[in-house]
């Protein structure tokens, strides 16, 4: 059962963008509206700009202290129905995810629809996870 907060969170984006997007709108301007809540979100927030590499060929952010990563990894794919990428939003939750867990989180950049479609995004998220689980950054020492 979905939390209280998982509620109203899901309420306000219903009011807010859910239910202006209809399937003749362009994507353009239902990212620019993602956009101005995203920049809404980061003024409100404490910045963590997260340390910025490329595994598997897809940029990703990690999150978390480098210590973090002997206890283990998280990956995080972030929601967006594969087309819209909410940096703000995103970064605050795994900034806290990770403080709360102890574990570093990556954070991907992949692809996105309608510019990539499917299944570009997926492809990207395998890489990273393959990249992962044969790397040192996700192995318990």
């Amino acid at each position: 059962m979905p939390s209280a907060r998982a509620r109203l969170t899901n309420a306000i984006l219903h009011v807010t963008t859910k239910r202006r997007w209809r399937a003749d709108t362009r994507i353009e301007s239902v990212r620019a509206r993602a956009a101005r809540i995203d920049g809404r979100l980061g003024e409100r927030s404490g910045h963590d700009p997260g340390e910025s590499w490329v595994i598997g060929g897809v940029p990703c952010k990690w999150y978390g202290t480098a210590g973090q990563a002997t206890h283990g990894t998280l990956l995080y794919l972030h929601g967006g129905a594969w087309c819209l990428h909410l940096p703000n939003l995103y970064r605050r939750f795994v900034t806290r995810l990770s403080a709360l867990t102890g574990l570093r989180v990556l954070l991907p950049d992949y692809r996105l629809a309608p510019e990539h479609p499917f299944p570009a995004a997926v492809d990207d998220c395998l890489a990273v996870y393959r990249a992962l689980v044969t790397s040192d950054a996700c192995r318990r020492t």
